[in-house]
């Protein structure tokens, strides 16, 4: 099983590959953002995923659609923009805190969490 930040990874290079908008926020929540536990993200986060969700299955579909597509055919270019801007930066706050928990744990172990960029002093 993909872990949480795997699949939102997927979901931002589905959305940043070529197709529509609604077309590559439509793969990108099928192929990758259904498998998320909205129960594994942290509280900022899961408030956005939700809305997703609801956005991505409101809407009622025609025979042989999914509620997927059928909610997102719904969906005006500038609103799926939006849903796909909100993956990205959804994605970007779990980099961000997995980049954090890996800096915590190796600080903890003796490690230092500074970045080696960092350590160098400016001379002057």
């Amino acid at each position: 099983m993909d872990n949480t930040l795997d699949l939102l990874q997927r979901a931002a290079i589905r959305l940043s590959q070529e197709g529509s908008i609604k077309d590559r926020l439509a793969d990108a929540y099928a192929s990758h953002l259904i498998e998320v536990d909205a129960d594994e993200l942290p509280d900022g986060v899961r408030k956005d995923f939700a809305a997703l969700c609801e956005a991505l299955h409101r809407e009622r579909p025609l025979p042989r659609e999914s509620v997927i597509r059928a909610s997102v055919r719904k969906m005006s270019n500038e609103e799926a923009g939006h849903y796909a801007a909100l993956v990205v930066r959804m994605f970007a706050t779990l980099a961000r805190a997995e980049v954090a928990g890996l800096a915590a744990r190796r600080s903890t172990r003796g490690v230092a969490a500074t970045p080696i960029v960092q350590l160098f002093a400016v001379e002057g």
